[in-house]
This record gives C-alpha cells, sequence and structure tokens, in this order.
C-alpha cells in the first residue's frame, strides 16, 4: 500500500500518459496489481490483472485534477480531498480517464477537454477497494532499548488509544512513560510537533485508522488540529479512507479546522457523529439509470457479483461528477507513464486509490535500420516471435497466450502423424 498515494511531483506523473512525442528507453517491464473493467461485456464485469509494460512519454497537454475547495456550500458535492495541489495528480489529454458517460448510458473514454466542456455529463470512476485491502493486522517493530522485535496488534482499540493520546498530548512537557517507552518507534515528536509513523498509517488497516479518529474527536460533531500536531498525520489517514476533507486555518488558537466526509460504505464501521460521513451518493436503478441518494445504509458486500454497477452500488467504486472537480491545463510539457494490460477487452486499469485509467498511449512505430549482425541477433532475442507469449488475433481480436515454438511442434506433430 506504501506505493499508491503519491508523495511527490515526480511520483504523482506515473499514473498516467498521452499519445505523444516517446522518449529514450520508454519501456519497462513491469508486474503491478491493477483492476480493470470489461467494457465490452453486457455486465461490465470488474477483474484484476497485472501490467506487463510501462511506457514513458512527454506529453504536451495536460491537466493537473483538483476537487472544488467548497466543502459544506454545496451538500451533495462528491470529490475527494486526495486531488489537491501537493497530491498533484495530472493526466494527459488524450483518452486519459475511463468515465461514465450519462448521455450515452455507458463507459467511455473521451479526451480530458471534452470532460472539462461538459462536466455534467461524465463522472469520474474511483476505485474505494483499497480501502478493505489494506487490512494488516499487526506490524512488527524494532525495540532499540531492549534490542528485539516487538508484534504490535493493530486494532480499533489500539488506533483509539492512539487518537486520544494525541487528544490530550502537550509536546512540551510530555514524556512518555517507561513501560511505553516502545511507542518512541510509532510516535514521532520534533520542533514541539508530534508526527505518526507513516509507515504505521500505511501499512495498517481502515478499522484501525478509524480508531484514531474517533480517539481524537470523542463524540465531538467537530474536528479541529492543535497547533502541536502535524496535520498530515490526519489527511494520511483520510486519503487512506477516500474521504473529502477540507482545511480551514484558525487564527485565534493557530489550529485547523478539519472538517470531512468518509465514504457511505463506512457508515456502519464508525462510532464518530453522521456529520461526518457523506449522506448523497449516485446509484444505478433497476433499469441501469444513474441518479442521486440520500441517506443510505451500507450494504453487504460478501458474495457480490464483480459487476461494474454492483460495485457502484455498494461503494467500492464511488462516481465523482467531473463537475465537483477542476481541470487545469498546465502550460509546461510533462513526462508520464502508461500500462499495457493484458486483457484486450480491458485495456484499462486502476491501481490502489485511484480513477480507472484508459491504456491509451497510441505507441509511435518506429523503424531503424539494422547495421550488424550483433543487433540483428539483439532484436530477435528480444522481439523474435518465438519468445512472444501473447498474441492478437486478427480474426476476433482476442489475446492467445502460447508460443510460437510449442504452437509449431504441435502443428508439425498434427500434420505427420
Amino acid at each position: 500500500m506504501a506505493d499508491f498515494l503519491p508523495k511527490n511531483k515526480s511520483e504523482t506523473q506515473k499514473y498516467k500518459g498521452a499519445n505523444v512525442q516517446k522518449i529514450p528507453n520508454p519501456e519497462i517491464t513491469i508486474a503491478l496489481d491493477a483492476l480493470s473493467i470489461d467494457a465490452t461485456s453486457p455486465e461490465l464485469y470488474v477483474q484484476s490483472q497485472k501490467t506487463l509494460v510501462m511506457q514513458r512519454h512527454r506529453v504536451e497537454k495536460s491537466y493537473l485534477i483538483l476537487s472544488k475547495n467548497d466543502f459544506g456550500k454545496v451538500k451533495k458535492r462528491i470529490n475527494l480531498g486526495i486531488f489537491n495541489k501537493k497530491t498533484n495528480f495530472i493526466i494527459g489529454e488524450k483518452k486519459s480517464l475511463l468515465v461514465w458517460d450519462n448521455e450515452l448510458e455507458e463507459i467511455t473514454k473521451p479526451d480530458t477537454s471534452e470532460i472539462k466542456n461538459n462536466p455534467s455529463r461524465y463522472f469520474i470512476l474511483y476505485d474505494m477497494n483499497f480501502i478493505f485491502e489494506l487490512n494488516n493486522k499487526s506490524i512488527e517493530i524494532l525495540d532499540k532499548i531492549e534490542k528485539k522485535k516487538r508484534k504490535i496488534i493493530l486494532n480499533r482499540e489500539f488506533g483509539y488509544d492512539i487518537g486520544n493520546f494525541l487528544r490530550i498530548a502537550d509536546p512540551d512537557n510530555m514524556e512518555l512513560p517507561s513501560e511505553f517507552h516502545v511507542l518512541k518507534a510509532l510516535i514521532k515528536i520534533e520542533n514541539g510537533k508530534i508526527s505518526l509513523n507513516k509507515q504505521l498509517l500505511i501499512n495498517s488497516n481502515y478499522e484501525f485508522l478509524l480508531g484514531i479518529l474517533e480517539g481524537y474527536i470523542q463524540t465531538k460533531k467537530s474536528c479541529f488540529i492543535k497547533k502541536n500536531i502535524n496535520l498530515y498525520n490526519f489527511t494520511y489517514i483520510l486519503n487512506l479512507l477516500g474521504a473529502q476533507y477540507s482545511i480551514r486555518n484558525i487564527p485565534q488558537s493557530n489550529e485547523k479546522q478539519l472538517r470531512f466526509r468518509l465514504p457511505f460504505l463506512l457508515r456502519n464501521a464508525t462510532s464518530l457523529d453522521m456529520v461526518f460521513i457523506r449522506t448523497h451518493k449516485y446509484l444505478f436503478n433497476t433499469d441501469g439509470r444513474l441518479y442521486l441518494e440520500k441517506g443510505l445504509i451500507a450494504q453487504n458486500i460478501k458474495d457480490l457479483k464483480p459487476s461494474f454497477k454492483n460495485l457502484v452500488n455498494t461503494g467500492l467504486i464511488e462516481l465523482i461528477p467531473a463537475k465537483d472537480l477542476v481541470f487545469i491545463e498546465l502550460d509546461e510539457s510533462q513526462v508520464m507513464y502508461d500500462f499495457t494490460m493484458g486483457l484486450n477487452n480491458a485495456n484499462n486499469y486502476a491501481f490502489k486509490g485511484t480513477p480507472f485509467l484508459s491504456n491509451s498511449d497510441g505507441d509511435i512505430l518506429s523503424l531503424f535500420a539494422i547495421m550488424s549482425k550483433d543487433a540483428a541477433q539483439e532484436c530477435q532475442n528480444k522481439f523474435g516471435t518465438e519468445n512472444k507469449e501473447r498474441f492478437l488475433n486478427l480474426v476476433d481480436g482476442s489475446v492467445s497466450n502460447w508460443g510460437v515454438k510449442l504452437d509449431s511442434q504441435l502443428g508439425l506433430y498434427g500434420a505427420t502423424k
């Protein structure tokens, strides 16, 4: 889970490229787990597959995605805090995003400028499955005093204790009791600020994270982050829980007011006041039409058929209206990455905690003269058909998984037996 949240500009730009100029050494073989939607099937099944190749491009036209900063003013607003300037989530122009087209009532991949110019028509598909895949129930840390590893159980109760500790702690005159010295590996006090170990957060589970929020907020209906607490402790947690949020400075106390709403699929999983839960959600009715519902009760996700509309209705995929986002065109060209998937009928992907993106790199075919025997041999080793494991059937467009060598042997056997 440590890699799904971007930490800086160079990392965030790895998510999406577009069909423009290739740059030197553009391809890297890499296998990353991703969800994909089979947009050709009537049920729009969602399945897991691995990436095959990552391509690097220089993108001349790109957009920064931001959530609209009007928290509370529009009650029906559905956006995510992860789309902010620090996260710096950037996409290309050419068919980068997979979206729900509410006019055609199907999944499409328009150009980003089309989404920007017709925001009421399109909905971004955002994967929320990662919340429940964040399921490390324990973590091992090194006790530097006793020189031994200790296993810490990451349950809701422990999270609540940490949240309560943050609520009452004063770093100016605070010392951890000797029996709790092991917590020094989890909690850091520096320059009058309390910080949690980020590795603890991103390698935990959603119940532990909810426990931290519950311990800090208690039964209140508002959340104020004290000046001695690192704000990013909480934004990390909220990003990991798929929340929308807004931060506002309080000049009188130097505190920050943190307003947030968790996705409705966590409604039955937390004791937080309902003011912290999203009340509106887009759903599909029995006729397959999209509508906005209020006051939902989270559904049971066990034994659920993995179709797109089912996952939307249970909250595992969130439909975010493009009208709730801002697409800012960037002036400078960007170096971005795109991924090729193995299934030709599901050539899109969503990494943990990202929108569904389209494999639309529009690769440019380049022809070069081969000037030496060694170069020819190298090309044969890398690109020879006998080394290929996947072939595109030119009749029906399906992908066949077999090698030429084995298939040739079987063909010879069948022709000569």
